[in-house]
């Protein structure tokens, strides 16, 4: 890590390392690390480097470091290998879709996953689409196969069913690996909203149902009137 001392006084940084696990779901264990007592000077960038023995199993892993005294955090990842494994890597450059759609519009969601490792990996769309902080629905792709050094294009599709605005968010899993997180925005202000779609023909039919029943009584009072005659 490099560390910046933008204050007036000598620093003396450490490091706190949390590890949690791929789905970032459970904390592995958390690691302190010091750095021989490692001053920064006021004005001043420096590097600083450590390691620390771990009995990790094999896996993919997410650390948040976190550097005092100024409590900045970063996230990383980091995998746990067999000897001679080769290494798949891969970057999550974006999330695409349109700005503005109407309500009942099928939405195209694309991410473009770039293979950045050294042979063809198998990847995937998992992400999920919430408005106003709730969860409106998981999204999830087919399978792509992307060659190394190639820009893959996974696409998923959304309907939406009210207006707001969606937050879509998601990741690549790919050979077994999660990529980074992006996010994008869709804004929903045209259309007929579903309940309304549907309050709007129950209404429609109560009329049918009124209008025939009318219609029924009619029919039976010339009846009874002929009846008499």
């Amino acid at each position: 890590m490099t560390v910046s001392n933008s204050g007036n006084i000598r620093i003396t940084p450490t490091a706190t390392i949390d590890i949690w696990n791929q789905d970032q779901t459970k904390l592995v264990t958390s690691k302190q690390l010091e750095f021989n007592n490692m001053e920064v000077l006021p004005t001043a960038n420096q590097a600083f480097a450590n390691t620390f023995a771990n009995d990790l199993r094999i896996g993919q892993y997410w650390a948040y470091v976190t550097v005092a005294p100024c409590n900045n955090s970063g996230l990383i990842t980091f995998n746990v290998y067999d000897k001679g494994t080769i290494v798949d890597t891969g970057e999550l450059i974006r999330i695409d879709n349109p700005s503005w759609a109407k309500i009942g519009d099928v939405v195209p969601i694309t991410a473009a996953f770039k293979n950045t490792g050294e042979r063809s990996v198998s990847a995937k769309f998992k992400g999920v689409v919430t408005s106003e902080n709730k969860i409106v629905e998981t999204i999830d792709s087919e399978f792509y196969d992307i060659a190394p050094g190639q820009v893959g294009n996974i696409q998923v599709f959304f309907t939406p069913k009210k207006y707001g605005q969606y937050i879509i968010t998601g990741r690549i899993l790919y050979n077994n690996k999660l990529s980074f997180e992006k996010s994008s925005v869709l804004n929903v202000n045209e259309g007929v909203e579903a309940s309304s779609f549907n309050w709007f023909y129950v209404l429609i039919l109560i009329i049918i149902i009124i209008l025939i029943l009318l219609l029924l009584i009619r029919i039976r009072k010339k009846k009874h009137n002929l009846h008499r005659l």
